[in-house]
């Protein structure tokens, strides 16, 4: 309940309902006032947590995604080194823990995104993750739209384990949309926070032109509450991939989309 400098309730926030600076207030219309700041309340409260999250998991994607790059790295390292990357690991994902302990249950509801338009699976189910595409038959091209260089450096050096994709990369969503239609890749990798459009507007910009309506995409975001997650799937997102990355559910996320685009009717990439 919003109160003044000194500590009395702020009547104007209960929209004028009372008369009278000095007028006492009753208990119902107490509960009303309460109410009514929490509702008012809802969408700032929504918008700091998704706030926090982010800014808390963003630095976190760079600790956990290149140490898990360099644990799981074909080159041997000593035992005082995997020793090392094991308790960054540690520590890193004890500090996600406490983030999502934190700051999810506190969740409050936020405005739903409607974006949906083919492809994905239906209803945010996920496409089974199978066995790697083999490698042999043809190259096939991965967009990536992030702004953040350190994210696109992970990315980049986890695509490098897969020598049937080649990687394109965006750094904004209109240039993303631009570079998708000139190449139409079999698959978008995309963030939400771009500094120019949403990942959401570039999904639906997609969406609207032919060249590109067909082209799965898949949301890869530090905003990782659960209401970001279900707005992903509601818009048309084929996964919604929340950061701090975990290197097998991205390799299988990159493995599922692949497949997912070569069952299309044109063949793309």
């Amino acid at each position: 309940m919003n109160a003044n400098a000194s500590g009395e309730i702020d009547r104007g926030a209960c929209g004028g309902a009372l008369t009278g600076a000095d007028a006492p207030m009753p208990a119902m219309n107490i509960r009303a006032c309460a109410q009514t700041v929490t509702e008012r309340a809802k969408p700032s409260t929504s918008e700091f947590l998704s706030r926090m999250s982010r800014e808390l998991r963003s630095p976190l994607n760079e600790i956990l995604g290149f140490a898990q790059l360099m644990e799981s790295g074909s080159a041997p390292t000593l035992p005082a080194e995997t020793e090392s990357i094991a308790r960054i690991l540690q520590a890193g994902r004890h500090l996600l823990a406490l983030i999502d302990e934190a700051i999810d249950p506190a969740e409050t509801d936020s405005k739903e995104v409607q974006v949906s338009r083919k492809p994905g699976p239906p209803d945010g189910v996920l496409a089974p993750a199978t066995s790697y595409v083999q490698s042999g038959t043809r190259r096939r091209t991965v967009l990536y739209v992030e702004d953040d260089p350190a994210n696109m450096k992970l990315v980049e050096q986890l695509i490098a384990r897969r020598p049937d994709i080649a990687l394109l990369t965006a750094t904004t969503g209109k240039d993303g949309v631009e570079l998708a239609r000139a190449t139409r890749p079999a698959a978008i990798l995309m963030d939400i926070n771009l500094p120019d459009i949403t990942g959401y507007e570039a999904l639906l910009l997609l969406r609207e032109d032919p060249v590109t309506a067909d082209i799965p995409v898949v949301a890869i975001s530090a905003n990782a509450l659960p209401h970001d997650t279900r707005n992903g799937f509601r818009a048309g997102f084929f996964r919604y991939l929340t950061k701090p990355i975990k290197i097998n559910e991205f390799m299988d996320t990159l493995n599922a989309v692949i497949e997912f685009a070569e069952q299309g009717e044109s063949p793309r990439g």
